[in-house]
């Protein structure tokens, strides 16, 4: 249908990789309907010159038969041409990549410190937060999770990033950075991070011992 891109396909993606490419959940598919704002993802055929492979943006929803949608686009492309706001995307319900529910409830600008083995292994797995020290620190710290006191003494071994910058990397801290609870753990069994009062409650760092 499209010349120079495809829409992926969210629900296989997810499948591959479903820590760092979730997707709504399938009640939430179902009652997609007119007016909805949905996010795809449009996949360009090579790398451009930028290191852009794939654009996501959002469309508004304006029929749906079965599992087939269209849609209005609502955000002008930066690197695909063949369209731009306003155009009609048709797309199936295995493309949604997100659905719109709202703004976040915190400021994706302000600023957190994250361990450089984090960034380098790409896993955060330990999240805790603290008083901010200025107007522009969310408070937030994020962690490999195995990462001894001395590598934690070295001001070498972190880095300061955006809270938009770390949920490319994990999509599932949109809910920890908008929840007041000071701490969260990932736990790989249930592919989610998890506060660490309700981790020790369930027994799940017993389980990841094996007990």
């Amino acid at each position: 249908m499209y010349e120079t891109f495809i829409l992926e396909n969210a629900q296989e993606r997810h499948q591959a990789d479903p820590r760092h490419f979730p997707v709504p959940c399938q009640a939430d598919l179902d009652a997609i309907g007119p007016e909805s704002l949905v996010q795809l993802v449009f996949v360009l055929p090579q790398e451009t010159a930028e290191g852009c492979r794939a654009e996501r943006m959002w469309v508004k929803v304006t029929a749906r038969e079965e599992d087939r949608l269209g849609g209005i686009l609502a955000n002008e492309p930066h690197f695909i041409e063949e369209i731009k706001l306003g155009d009609p995307i048709a797309f199936e319900v295995a493309n949604v990549a997100d659905i719109f529910r709202g703004d976040p409830s915190y400021d994706r600008e302000l600023m957190c410190i994250i361990t450089r083995k984090a960034l380098e292994q790409g896993e955060i797995n330990w999240v805790t937060r603290g008083e901010p020290v200025n107007e522009v620190d969310s408070g937030w710290q994020l962690f490999y999770g195995d990462e001894d006191e001395e590598y934690l003494n070295d001001p070498n071994n972190a880095a300061l990033f955006p809270l938009r910058e770390m949920l490319r990397m994990e999509p599932l801290l949109d809910k920890v950075f908008a929840s007041p609870s000071p701490a969260f753990a990932f736990y790989p069994e249930v592919n989610d991070f998890i506060d660490a009062q309700t981790y020790e409650a369930l027994g799940l760092a017993d389980l990841e011992d094996g007990e």
